[in-house]
């Protein structure tokens, strides 16, 4: 098996292993709320499920869980160094971003300033699937490196 063929085979288990255990696991209680919201009012929306912005620090706690692992990575060479780097770097604004439109939500849920749930939603999923890409990339540096 040649390195290049290794690196693959360990970068397919990482990045399966970490979207089976971490980002499933994360999402579950998620299902659960579908589920119960489906069974309640037999109907479930995706802003009945998402509305409440969860998702936002399930992104953040997934890019803050792969800035770690990136930065365990003793990258090798200049040009996974400048890819480790914006990595990390693409990582860190998701974490920012979620935090803050987390904030924007949670000051909403009393119910005092009304929002946009289908909105929150939306958004919620669109910075969830930009943090899963992110993310892999910095966990495939991580097992790049170990």
């Amino acid at each position: 098996m040649t390195r290049s063929s290794t690196f693959r085979v360990v970068f397919s288990l990482a990045v399966v292993k970490w979207l089976c255990f971490a980002v499933v696991v994360s999402t579950l209680p998620l299902l659960a709320r579908w589920w119960n919201a489906g069974c309640e009012m037999n109907t479930s929306t995706l802003g009945l499920v998402l509305g409440r912005g969860e998702l936002y620090l399930i992104a953040a706690a997934l890019t803050g869980e792969a800035i770690g692992e990136a930065l365990s990575s003793k990258a090798g060479g200049p040009v996974l160094r400048v890819f480790k780097t914006i990595s990390i770097g693409a990582c860190v604004a998701i974490v920012f971003i979620a935090a803050s439109a987390y904030q924007y939500v949670a000051d909403r849920l009393d119910g005092a300033v009304p929002y946009d749930v289908a909105l929150v939603a939306k958004q919620s999923c669109l910075l969830f699937i930009m943090a899963l890409i992110v993310a892999c990339s910095c966990i495939s540096i991580g097992c790049n490196a170990k």
